[in-house]
């Protein structure tokens, strides 16, 4: 009498990229400022339909990618994450800074590679 056993199961969830990452912004020096920008991966939902979406320009997908951050002050005011807020930060010049770093992350290529270091979600 021979016995088999049932195959083990392979999980590929270690190999997918995750679906969002937070992207630290530092200063010009770089120190860290303690704000980060959330933004979807290749795999999101938000991606997947920016990249579908023919009629927009690169500006436009770039900002459907970006998903939240955490609350934050510039210049002594509140600015806090709003379809506006992402406008600027995508073109007021002071903000440069910030939004090079995004576009440095999503142009990395091991930006939304798994890792136990990552927090997918």
């Amino acid at each position: 009498m021979s016995t088999t056993t049932a195959p083990v199961p392979i999980c590929l969830d270690d190999i997918m990229p995750v679906m969002v990452a937070d992207v630290p912004i530092s200063y010009p020096d770089g120190t860290p400022t303690g704000w980060h920008v959330t933004v979807a991966g290749p795999c999101h939902p938000a991606t997947v339909a920016a990249d579908a979406d023919t009629s927009l320009n690169e500006l436009d997908r770039l900002a459907l990618r970006i998903l939240g951050w955490p609350a934050v002050d510039m210049d002594g005011v509140p600015f806090p994450f709003t379809p506006e807020a992402v406008a600027e930060l995508l073109t007021a010049e002071r903000l440069e800074p910030a939004f090079r770093q995004i576009l440095e992350y999503l142009d990395s290529p091991d930006a939304f590679a798994p890792s136990p270091t990552k927090a997918a979600t």
